[in-house]
Order: structure tokens, then sequence, then C-alpha cells
């Protein structure tokens, strides 16, 4: 309440003052990584197994968006620990990608997700980020938390939750979790990602 009134609508109050050498060492980055034009930001892992998608999910929705979009590039942003699955998304991907998994600083990751034409995702660090340098978000959510409660701000964003299902007793019950968050199907994320 000392800062007063706060508009989360307002991206200007989220800025992350950004600096020239951030914004330089993720061009770099995409520049080493052959990654010219157009590119989407995927962050497909998840800290909370209740809150995972699933990766044939992942490998069909990015299998058909690559199909649909053949000159968008990939850009996969996650942890070190996301190896094998990390390497099973991007043989998914028919177009130019590349992966910076436990490669780049939160900061880094946030001049990566500002240069991209969206970001694909779970409710999730990387989602925020995006959220915070303006680029639109596709987010998939279990019922974990409230509906709302971590969507990003401002218009545009689609956030892709399973209101039926969301209940304050079930929200650490994993075969709840699991049946909620598999009710978001392909093709309604890949309608939601296209650009």
């Amino acid at each position: 309440s000392p800062l007063g009134i706060v508009d989360p609508n307002n991206l200007n109050n989220f800025d992350l003052g950004l600096t020239t050498d951030e914004i330089a060492e993720a061009g770099q980055l995409l520049a080493g990584a052959a990654i010219k034009g157009k590119f989407i930001v995927a962050s497909l892992g998840t800290k909370l197994p209740l809150k995972d998608w699933g990766i044939e999910n992942w490998k069909q929705l990015l299998a058909a968006l690559s199909r649909e979009q053949p000159g968008l590039a990939l850009v996969l942003l996650g942890s070190t620990d996301e190896t094998a699955r990390r390497e099973a998304l991007l043989e998914s991907w028919s177009g130019p990608r590349a992966h910076f998994c436990g490669r780049t600083s939160p900061r880094v990751s946030a001049a990566l997700l500002h240069k991209a034409a969206l970001f694909i995702g779970h409710d999730s660090g990387p989602m925020h980020l995006a959220d915070a340098v303006g680029t639109r978000c596709v987010t998939i959510y279990s019922a974990q938390a409230p509906p709302g409660q971590w969507f990003p701000s401002g218009a545009g964003h689609a956030n892709l939750y399973p209101y039926s299902f969301y209940d304050p007793l079930l929200t650490h019950d994993p075969d709840h979790q699991r049946l909620a968050i598999s009710i978001i199907i392909i093709d309604e994320v890949l309608a939601a990602s296209r650009l």
C-alpha cells in the first residue's frame, strides 16, 4: 500500500529494465543457433508434476504447429534437468530450433522472451518473465491454483484452465490434477498458438 495504486494491466509497472548487455547476449545466442526471423519460446517442463500437460501432448502440439508454420523457429527455455524431454521435443519440430535450457540467466531469458513472437508453456517462471516483457502467452494450467491467480496480466493471452475442476480441497491430489489438465486438448492449444 505505500506504493499507492498499481495497475496490473500497465506493463510499465513490470518493466525489468533489461540492460543493453543482456539484450545483446540474447541476440548472440539466437545468432549462434542460426535463429533468424520470427520465433516462439516454449518452456515445457515444470517443477510440480501436478502442472505437467505431458510430453506426448507437447510433441503432438509442436509437430502440428511446425507443420502449419514451417518458417517459424522454436526456442526452448528451461532447466538443465530437462535434457531427455528437451531432445524428444526438439525432434518434433520440423523448422529451425534451438535450446537454451540451463544456459541463460533469468534476465537473459527475459531478453530472449522479449524478442519472441509468442510464449507457450505451463504456469511457470518463464511464463511470468514473458508476461513482464510484453510477450503474448499461451499457458496451460492444471486446477492446482485458483483460476486467475497466476494468469499473465494484460490482454491478448490465452489462459487454458480447467475451470470446472477447481476444488480447494483437491489442489494437491495428483489424480484429480492429472484429470483436470488432461481436458485441455491439443487442438485448443494449437488454435490459441497460431500467429
